[in-house]
């Protein structure tokens, strides 16, 4: 198990409050070295409906497949190459993932979250939040 705070990846502690945590197996097959890894974190997010803020736990799956570098390519080359998200190098003894988790992490937020599936917002004209109770609009609208 591999733990830190999401500053070390980059991402601020405000939008992930607890400690991101993994867990990894390795395999290595002659040069080439396969990762996989389960990420879990929390990210605190704020509703598209109601507005209110929420965390939601996320559980990702990672498989990370890295080569050995200088394997007959130019430095360069290698640079494109994992620059381009291609692929991954390693230098025999260690494998840099902290960017493939970053990456795993902020594919898997939600483009528009929502604290809950019925979640039902704000009420378009006066902006009462729906979720605690009908507004006043409804009733004055029947009148």
């Amino acid at each position: 198990m591999v733990e830190g705070p999401a500053a070390d990846l980059g991402l601020s502690d405000g939008e992930w409050p607890e400690p991101i945590r993994s867990d990894w197996s390795v395999d290595r097959s002659g040069e080439q070295v396969t990762a996989r890894g389960e990420i879990h974190a929390t990210a605190r997010l704020d509703c598209v409906r109601c507005l209110k803020s929420f965390d939601l736990a996320l559980e990702v799956p990672v498989v990370v497949h890295a080569d050995r570098a200088g394997r007959g390519r130019h430095p360069e080359q290698e640079g494109d190459l994992e620059r381009d998200d291609y692929m991954r190098f390693h230098d025999g003894r260690q494998v840099e993932l902290g960017e493939d988790v970053r990456e795993a992490l902020l594919l898997e937020v939600p483009m528009a979250p929502s604290c809950r599936v019925d979640c039902r917002g704000l009420c378009p004209r006066c902006g009462a939040e729906l979720n605690e109770g009908p507004c006043g609009c409804a009733t004055e609208s029947r009148a």
